[in-house]
């Protein structure tokens, strides 16, 4: 018999009942934890009003189209796969589509550190100090700032660049939803993705990419990610006490995709040389 202090309350009870529906995928989907605790806060709200609501027929399409993902699987070890045939195929869409690939990093995968010596723009924010520069691929990496010698953030965001991708840095759900899947929806802005994003979040993320029909690798970090919804919650915040990292093969498979991409790209003549920024977003540029 529970005594008053031991019985279990609605707040506990509820999570717990939305986990067990995530780990038997009941209907088919392993997102009621976040769905439903995410419905009150902002991301909720705009992904209703935003997504749900002006594009009913979309959303319905992709819910059917996760479900059939959530029976076939997608997975291969840190990587989930969001296209269809192989990434040789999905290398070569991207390269004969054009500038329609976006690679969103995590704010968290920033350096940490005191002012001195942590990411010099700042962590819960879409900025970048070298991908501001002009001359970011012809400066020597001992001009930046120490934090940046090391960042995977400008190591990954800098062969973007010369793949012809846009580059965004994630920070909260809803700015995701406003600088990535609204414009989408509106006028195709992205049909290709690399996400990187803790193994959380990536279930929900697929969602929102099916009804975009953004096709997409979606990469798990390693360390430092957020396990629950709690964790999620506090970072989606702007509270984030470890610095991400991918697994040394997933980081590796991610670098080698935009290379060939990259070298693609440099065949055709493109070469770009700088980002500008457009609101959030650093689009690759070529000076004039």
């Amino acid at each position: 018999m529970h005594t008053d202090s031991q019985r279990p309350t609605r707040r506990s009870v509820v999570p717990h009942i939305l986990h067990k529906l995530d780990q038997r995928r009941f209907l088919g989907f392993p997102i009621w934890e976040f769905s439903f605790r995410s419905l009150p806060r902002l991301y909720g709200r705009i992904f209703v009003r935003d997504i749900i609501l002006r594009h009913p027929l979309r959303t319905l399409k992709g819910m059917l189209a996760y479900r059939r993902l959530s029976w076939q699987g997608q997975q291969e070890k840190d990587i989930t796969h969001l296209y269809a045939g192989t990434k040789a195929d999905l290398r070569d869409e991207i390269i004969e589509a054009g500038d329609v690939l976006v690679v969103a990093l995590g704010f968290c995968q920033k350096p940490l550190g005191a002012p001195s010596m942590g990411c010099p723009a700042g962590r819960f924010n879409h900025e970048c100090h070298v991908l501001n520069r002009d001359d970011i691929l012809e400066a020597q990496v001992e001009r930046f700032p120490p934090a940046c010698r090391d960042c995977d953030v400008r190591l990954i965001s800098t062969i973007a660049l010369q793949a012809g991708a846009v580059v965004y840095i994630m920070t909260s759900a809803a700015d995701i939803v406003r600088h990535l899947f609204i414009p989408t929806l509106a006028d195709d802005r992205f049909r290709y993705g690399l996400f990187l994003q803790c193994s959380y979040s990536i279930p929900a993320m697929i969602l929102p990419l099916l009804v975009c029909r953004i096709q997409a690798m979606l990469a798990r970090y390693g360390t430092g990610d957020c396990r629950d919804y709690d964790q999620f919650l506090l970072a989606d915040e702007g509270t984030k006490d470890e610095c991400t990292l991918l697994n040394p093969e997933a980081h590796a498979r991610i670098l080698g995709f935009l290379q060939d991409v990259a070298a693609a790209r440099q065949v055709q003549g493109q070469h770009y040389d700088h980002f500008h920024r457009d609101g959030c977003l650093y689009v690759p540029a070529v000076e004039n």
